[in-house]
């Protein structure tokens, strides 16, 4: 990499010397844990307060995040039927089983742990009913134009 420093044009990087440390930092990490106790052990005396509280509360976070996992799929689904029908407008006549789907998808969003997964489902949830909307008003325009 060249640097420019002024008007005289670019120069290749000044490079320092590597000095070795002399190794009297100080800093020290034991090989052990004394009386044979490996040095990955943490003694009670250093263990933050409230780890095995933790430790049993991540048990329990477990179910949200499955819950949520479980709601985002469900959201993923959604939103590949609404891609589907999508790609679907340029063919003169869509599935009408896509729009089944997607109606029922969107009658059974589960509840989310995470608020603003919850919030993200209730935007992808009012996207589908407006598709459906959609799909009922131009299925009676059909209808109608048919009847003519």
């Amino acid at each position: 990499m060249l640097t420019i420093k002024g008007p005289g044009g670019a120069r290749p990087p000044e490079r320092k010397p590597i000095r070795p440390s002399s190794g009297n930092s100080g800093f020290h990490v034991p090989i052990s844990g004394g009386a044979g106790a490996p040095a990955t052990a943490i003694s009670a005396e250093f263990q933050p307060a409230g780890i095995a509280e933790a430790g049993a509360a991540g048990t329990a976070a477990a179910v949200p995040v499955a819950r949520d996992n479980a709601v985002q799929k469900h959201g993923e689904d959604i939103l590949d039927v609404l891609a589907q029908l999508q790609r679907d407008m340029l063919l003169p006549d869509r599935d009408p089983a896509m729009f089944h789907r997607l109606a029922a998808l969107a009658d059974a969003i589960p509840e989310a742990a995470s608020p603003g997964l919850r919030l993200a489902m209730r935007e992808v949830a009012t996207r589908a009913k407006v598709e459906l909307a959609r799909e009922q008003v131009a299925s009676l325009g059909r209808l109608m134009t048919a009847a003519k």
